[in-house]
């Protein structure tokens, strides 16, 4: 499991690459960016697509709550 805490708001394709590695190589992540991911239904499908791809392939889970440090 990895705690993903780094600044995701600021630079969102960035943090989707570097989450969507860690799920697909079947790494859970947790953590506190990407705070639009704390009601996934809510956000935007460029967001949560590919994390949800990521997390299928690498049979993962991915759960954010809270906002940034």
């Amino acid at each position: 499991c990895v705690v993903y805490t780094a600044l995701g708001e600021t630079r969102p394709m960035e943090a989707i690459e570097q989450m969507s590695k860690l799920l697909a190589a079947g790494i859970d992540v947790v953590g506190t960016s990407m705070v639009w991911l704390v009601t996934p239904r809510q956000a935007d499908d460029w967001l949560k697509v590919p994390l949800e791809q990521a997390c299928a392939a690498g049979d993962s889970t991915l759960y954010v709550n809270g906002i940034d440090p």
